[in-house]
Formats: C-alpha cells, structure tokens, sequence
C-alpha cells in the first residue's frame, strides 16, 4: 500500500476508489487550546462525507497510548484499511474519526506510561470539550448546530469517544467527567485511573463506586460501554475487576449499558487494538441508547 503524506494524503488501492467514488481522506486539524498554546489532530473523513454533500455525520474520538502520537492511528495502513472496507461494505457506519493527542505541545512522551496521568487529566478537563470539540465540529459536518457548549450537549448521541491502553484510561475520565458530551464510549485495553493508577485492580470497590455516582449525577444521559481487551493482554487483569463490580453495584452499568468483548489471542498490540476498534464500530451509533 502507497501513501503520499502531506498536508491531505490518501491510499491509491482504497476500496471506494472507481471512475465516480471518491476516496476517504485524511487532513490534519490544527487549534488551539485554553492556553493559546498550538495543537494537533488527524480528521479521518470517509468517503461518503464527499459523495453525499448534505448528510451530516457522526464523530468518533479516538485516543492513543503511552508513547504514541495523533498520527498512529491513521497513519497505520491496517487500521486505515479496515475503516475503507468497514465502512464500504456497511459494516461501520460512515461516520468522521478524529485522533488527538493528550501530550502537551512542548512535551515528549514519557519513561513510563504512569507519567501520562497528568496529561490525561488537563486534557479531559481542559481541551477536550473547550476546545478540540468546537474546532471539529464548526470545520465539519457534524450533528452539532455550532461550537456552543449547548450545541454540543445537544448532539451528544452523535458522539463517541475511544481509546487504547492510556487512551483507555483517558476514555474512562470522559466518561465520568464528560457525559453530557458523549453517549458511547469504547475503553480498549485500559481501566479506570479515578482512585488510583490500575484501579480496577488495586480499588475496584472504590473506583467502581466514583465511577457509578458520577454517572448518577449526570443521569438523565443515557449511554453505551463498548470494553474491549486482548485475550492474551495482562491490561484485562484490571479491567475485568472494576467491569464486574460496576455490573455487580449498579443497574446503570448493566448488559445495556456495558458489554465486554475480548480480542480472540489479542495482545497489547495495534493490530489488536484495530480488531477491537472495529468490533465496537458495529454497535457505536446503531444500538439504541438505553
């Protein structure tokens, strides 16, 4: 498979392509944060967004991991290729991807994924609906009538957010601290960090509990859970904890709201993460919200 790689670049074997398809693209987003400091993104827009000039289209955010970058996702010819076929065939719903990153402009990734806690934290509660939603959503088709935090509100069932490994955790966050914004969530290898760092493990009491009572407080707003995890990824020893304490505490957190899915012999791999980022693909915006 051959990229050219620029400023809008696209695959020249994508499976839209034909004498009148046009191809889904790729183009980078820039803005700026609450600090006026510069930051980046990737927009994947599907091929449908260009052959159907006024249909709007839902969002998805997608998260990365420690050491990765906004790039990882999209730049990664697989993933690529599966949102391409997915979204062809029907099986994914056409649908805009966007990849941000939640480390600070002037920083490298750090030693240890423990590190990135911090990031995580200014990016939920700082940029996230701030500033990164209002750039997206004013650039491009999206359900949300402006940049507005009640624009925004008001089009939450049209919004998903995702993440892999420190993606997952950020992802958990958005869920406590930004369901008026979201209504489907897919935490992929990755458990809660709210109590403790490995809370499911450490404190699934605990962090099951914070995590129900901030759902409460936001209550009426439904939502949807898509946990996935590699089958051979040590990350489902914390996952699967706080998921059957959350099951166990709560009615909110029942098999409507919350399904678990482990990648057949996955690991904590991108190709993993892309089988497990298709699977929840096949329910975020068809299953109806309870």
């Amino acid at each position: 498979m051959n990229y050219r790689i620029g400023d809008d670049f696209i695959p020249v074997d994508n499976v839209n392509q034909g004498p009148t398809a046009t191809a889904s693209r790729l183009v980078p987003l820039s803005y700026r944060n609450q600090q006026q400091q510069p930051r980046h993104a990737l927009i994947y827009l599907p091929a449908a967004y260009f052959q159907l000039p006024s249909q709007r289209f839902n969002v998805t955010y997608l998260m990365h991991g420690w050491s990765m970058n906004e790039t990882t996702f999209l730049h990664d010819a697989a993933f690529r290729r599966m949102l391409d076929q997915g979204m062809a065939t029907g099986e994914l719903l056409p649908q805009i991807v966007v990849t941000p990153t939640y480390y600070p402009p002037t920083s490298e990734p750090t030693g240890s994924w423990e590190n990135d806690d911090g990031y995580i934290t200014d990016f939920v509660q700082e940029e996230l609906c701030q500033s990164l939603l209002p750039a997206v959503e004013t650039a491009y088709r999206t359900y949300a009538a402006g940049g507005q935090a009640q624009d925004l509100i008001d089009s939450r069932q049209h919004r998903a957010f995702a993440g892999f490994s420190m993606g997952a955790i950020t992802t958990w966050s958005v869920l406590e601290q930004r369901l008026a914004y979201f209504a489907y969530f897919a935490p992929m290898a990755g458990d809660s960090w709210t109590i403790t760092n490995d809370g499911g493990l450490l404190q699934p009491d605990l962090t099951a509990k914070k995590l129900i009572a901030a759902v409460k407080a936001s209550q009426p707003a439904p939502f949807h859970i898509e946990a996935t995890v590699g089958s051979q990824d040590g990350t489902q020893n914390s996952m699967t904890p706080l998921i059957n304490r959350l099951r166990q505490l709560s009615t909110n957190f029942d098999a409507e709201h919350l399904s678990y899915w482990k990648d057949p012999n996955g690991g904590h791999t991108l190709a993993s993460a892309t089988n497990q980022f298709a699977h929840v693909q096949e329910t975020f915006f068809k299953k109806p919200l309870p």
